[in-house]
């Protein structure tokens, strides 16, 4: 294990030589703490080779580590209000947000979390939020969002994205955020993958044209149940294009201003709309529309 901390500065990126990483903890269960007050790798990227990281920063510089295996994070908490204040987390394999810990925080910065290499997923199980900024999830493979946890911002633009290396071959990057709720406050919704897309609640009281944006390259857009309205833009417009079906199985629920689908090859459309609806477009290339 290793723990560094700092209570006056930031923890800084020693140089970029050939195969030099900062930091080496890849034993099992060894967990790297660090907390700092001026940043984390904010000058240059922090590299590291690390199983578990819990890391805090509390008041100015980024959040920038780039590691080079799979990462469980216990914490990632960016506390810091004096810009720049940004969470930037790249990782060649896979991520794991553990249930339980404390999951990803931070302020008005943007987070972005990458999954890098063909097998990469990353799997959401604690939460993760920002006080007004952006967030960015993508993975080169799939993406899970458990049942009981939550992905918010109150104003930033979420994106998240499944198959990042964009391979229509219905082989990779399946996306299930069957959360809690995906609230962006005031902000877009963005969401695509490849394979399968399974939603349970977006949220967003955006009012323009791309408030919820949702692409199936290869898939369905698959309904995660009924306890909650899947899609809720209630002054905005949402937009979906998706390849074998939209809700065919079992209803999408939706409470929308207005309305643009597009369903290329197989499969139901079926939408239940709690109010008054403007249908943009509704273009079905098989079965189906309802």
């Amino acid at each position: 294990a290793v723990a560094i901390d700092t209570t006056q500065g930031g923890l800084i990126d020693a140089g970029d030589s050939a195969g030099d990483i900062n930091i080496v903890a890849d034993s099992t269960n060894a967990i790297t703490t660090i907390n700092t007050v001026t940043g984390i790798g904010s000058a240059g990227t922090l590299e590291t080779t690390i199983s578990i990281l819990a890391a805090h920063n509390t008041y100015s510089g980024n959040i920038d580590i780039a590691e080079t295996n799979a990462i469980s994070i216990n914490k990632l908490d960016q506390d810091g209000t004096t810009d720049p204040v940004d969470v930037t987390l790249t990782v060649e394999g896979t991520i794991s947000i553990i249930d339980g810990q404390s999951g990803v925080t931070a302020t008005s910065g943007t987070v972005t979390i990458d999954a890098n290499g063909t097998t990469s997923s990353i799997a959401v199980s604690e939460d993760i939020s920002t006080t007004g900024g952006a967030i960015i999830v993508s993975a080169d493979d799939d993406i899970t969002v458990d049942a009981e946890d939550t992905i918010s911002s109150s104003g930033g633009n979420i994106t998240i994205t499944a198959d990042t290396d964009i391979v229509a071959d219905g082989a990779s990057g399946a996306l299930s955020i069957n959360c809690a709720i995906l609230d962006a406050g005031s902000g877009t919704i963005t969401i695509s993958s490849d394979e399968n897309i399974t939603l349970n609640q977006l949220k967003t009281t955006n009012d323009t044209d791309s408030a919820i944006s949702i692409t199936c390259t290869s898939g369905a857009i698959i309904d995660g149940g009924d306890a909650t309205v899947d899609v809720v833009a209630a002054s905005g417009r949402l937009v979906i294009d998706a390849v074998t079906g939209v809700g065919s199985a079992n209803d999408i629920e939706t409470t929308v201003a207005s309305m643009d689908i597009d369903n290329t090859t197989s499969g139901n459309i079926i939408i239940d709309e709690s109010d008054a609806l403007t249908v943009i477009k509704t273009e079905q290339g098989d079965v189906g529309v309802d």
